[in-house]
């Protein structure tokens, strides 16, 4: 006879297992997470020229 677990058991350690057993019990309530947004980064653009030689590869590896 199959056993049914009905466990919300999280493998995880220290601050992070409790956090996580804190998120499970508010999405139980009803509470829906509310996502962190990523900080903002500036972006580099990069313009390779390629004349058909070995040297655009080489400048591309870098």
């Amino acid at each position: 006879m199959e056993k049914k677990e009905d466990s919300f058991r999280v493998t995880t350690s220290d601050d992070l297992e409790v956090a996580t057993y804190l998120e499970i019990a508010k999405e139980l309530r009803g509470e829906k997470p509310i996502p962190e947004k990523a900080p903002e980064v500036d972006r580099e653009a990069v313009v390779v020229i390629d004349f058909g030689s070995q040297y655009s590869m080489l400048i591309a590896r870098r």
